[in-house]
């Protein structure tokens, strides 16, 4: 399994979804990015790859997808970037035994 580090926006990632035809939760690679229903651009998808959390629920982009497509997305780590006083710091998030865990998304 690849570390978020690793992937880049289009690449196909593990995630745990409900499929849409069974209705039962399943392992499947989806591609990262989020194409909205209302755009016939593709490539859009590679520009959408992170909702905040403030606003997942009202933007036009997100909206349907938070409210009928949330998954897990299966990772063993992720990057997170702060910055303060002029510096921008990395953290990379992992389980203290690096085993894999679920991120949500959508």
């Amino acid at each position: 399994m690849a570390a978020s580090s690793d992937l880049v926006p289009s690449e196909p990632l593990p995630v745990v979804r409900l499929n849409p035809e069974t209705h039962q939760r399943e392992l499947a690679r989806l591609r990262w990015g989020l194409v909205p229903s209302w755009t016939t651009d593709p490539s859009i998808g590679s520009r959408l790859t992170r909702a905040r959390a403030e606003t997942v629920a009202t933007k036009s982009a997100f909206r349907d997808a938070f409210r009928l497509r949330r998954c897990l997305v299966v990772v063993d780590s992720f990057h997170l970037a702060q910055s303060g006083r002029g510096k921008r710091r990395r953290y990379v998030i992992q389980m203290k035994d690096h085993r894999p865990f679920g991120v949500g998304a959508i």
